[in-house]
Parts: C-alpha cells; structure tokens; sequence
C-alpha cells in the first residue's frame, strides 16, 4: 500500500513538474508574445506617423503645385500682355515712320508745286 501511495505521489510530482515546466514554457511563449505584440504595435505606430508624414508631404507637394501652376498662368497672361504692348509699340513706330515718309513726300510735292508755279509764273511774265 505504501509502495502504491508512494507511486502515486513520485507519478504526482513528475506530473506536478511537468505541469511547471509546460507553465514555465507557456509563460516564456506569453512574454515572447507580449514582447512580439510590443514590437509590432511600435513598428505600426512609427509606420502610421510615416504614412501621416507622407500624407502630409503630399499635400503640401500638391499645394506647391497649384500655387506654380497659378503663377506660371500668371506668367503666361503677362507674358501675353507684354507682346501685345510690344506688337502695339512696333505698329506704332511703322505708324510714325509712315507718317514720316508721307510728310516727306507732301513737303516735296509742295516744293515741286512752287517751283512749278515759279517757272510758270516766270513763263508767263516773259
């Protein structure tokens, strides 16, 4: 009877240091897990602030954007002004040079027409 009980109790406490070590375990695999489970939250978390960081570039990128393309269009509107300034200028300087040549050619007329009616006049007189 002392043999069975003592069995019985070297079975309980082989099984009793079984269960401790499978707890011990159990316990280790829980800290690698919480300690897995830590790493990753971090790792998404400072992914997440990367995204946000991104996210936020990306807007800003794009509000640079708009704002070149804005004044690039403001660009090509003075741009356009200024050529037409320019187009203005060089047909006024055709304009004035035309009107030059046409002052030129009516003092001369007038000169001819003087002279004309001097030899006429002289014509005439003899």
């Amino acid at each position: 009877v002392i043999s069975q009980h003592e069995a019985k109790i070297k079975r309980s406490e082989d099984e009793l240091a079984e269960m401790k070590d499978k707890l011990g375990q159990t316990s280790e695999s829980k800290s690698a897990f919480e300690k897995a489970k830590k790493q990753f939250a971090q790792q998404l978390e400072d992914a997440t602030d990367r995204a946000d960081e991104e996210q936020n570039a990306r807007i800003k990128a794009e509000k640079t954007i708009r704002e070149l393309e804005e004044q690039l269009e403001d660009l090509k509107e003075r741009l356009e002004e200024a050529d037409k300034t320019m187009q203005l200028e060089e047909l006024k300087s055709q304009q004035e040079q035309e009107i030059q040549l046409m002052v030129f050619k009516l003092d001369r007329e007038i000169d001819l027409r003087k002279k004309a009616e001097e030899t006429l006049t002289a014509f005439r007189q003899q």
